[in-house]
C-alpha cells in the first residue's frame, strides 16, 4: 500500500469567522498539533498571553493528577498491616475523649 503525505488542515468556528491552519504533510506530532490549535485561538482572538496561560495551568493541573495517582497506587499497595502501622502513628498524638456524655460506655484507649 502506498500512501502518499498529504497536507493537514485544522478549522474552528466561532461567531461567524473561520479560521484554518494547514500544513503541507500529514506526519504531524503533538507538539505541532498544539501549534496549529495555538493559531486558531490567536486567529479567533485569543491572546497568546492567555493561550499560554491556559497551557501553563492545564500543565500544573496535570502534575497534580500524576502526583494524585502516584500517592493512590502507593496506598494500594500497602498490606493490612502496613495501614495499621501507619494509622497508629497517625493516631498516636491524638487525645482521646475518655469522658462519657452521650451515654455511651466510656473509651479506653489502652484497650484499643
Amino acid at each position: 500500500m502506498n500512501i502518499k503525505n498529504q497536507p493537514s488542515s485544522v478549522s474552528a468556528t466561532q461567531w461567524g469567522k473561520t479560521v484554518t491552519i494547514a500544513v503541507e504533510h500529514s506526519d504531524v506530532d503533538l507538539y505541532e498539533l498544539l501549534e496549529m490549535f495555538k493559531g486558531l485561538a490567536v486567529g479567533l482572538e485569543y491572546s497568546e498571553d492567555s493561550w499560554r496561560k491556559v497551557i501553563k495551568e492545564l500543565g500544573e493541573l496535570y502534575a497534580e493528577e500524576d502526583d494524585d495517582n502516584e500517592i493512590d497506587e502507593f496506598v494500594r499497595g500497602l498490606n493490612e498491616s502496613e495501614i495499621d502501622a501507619a494509622l497508629a502513628e497517625h493516631n498516636q498524638h491524638e487525645e482521646w475523649d475518655t469522658i462519657n456524655t452521650d451515654g455511651l460506655p466510656k473509651v479506653d484507649p489502652t484497650n484499643l
